[in-house]
């Protein structure tokens, strides 16, 4: 996040330049915030709903190795804190 920038924002902006997806911030569902406190920071995450057939990914980042769409039984292993978050997508009225 960039100085005085919401969680929210931050989430479309890195969005936008991981994937290529556009969204705006108030696209983005609060989802969950998790406190690391070994890392010293705060994950946010937000639900979005994008249309895998309309809505294309790219990236230009270093940062990614690898970029596609997965249906979630098909997911790669996730963090805690991810894995805990799509539990709580999957029990939200969405």
């Amino acid at each position: 996040m960039n100085i005085r920038e919401e969680p929210r924002d931050a989430a479309a902006r890195e969005l936008l330049e991981e994937t290529g997806v556009s969204a705006s911030a108030v696209d983005l569902m609060p989802v969950g915030e998790y406190r690391q406190p070994w890392a010293w920071h705060y994950d946010h995450v937000f639900l979005l709903h994008a249309d895998p057939d309309v809505v294309q990914l790219r990236s230009t980042s270093t940062e990614i190795k690898d970029l596609q769409w997965f249906d979630r039984a098909d997911l790669p292993p996730l963090t805690r804190a991810a894995d805990y978050a799509f539990g709580r997508v999957g029990s939200l009225n969405v």
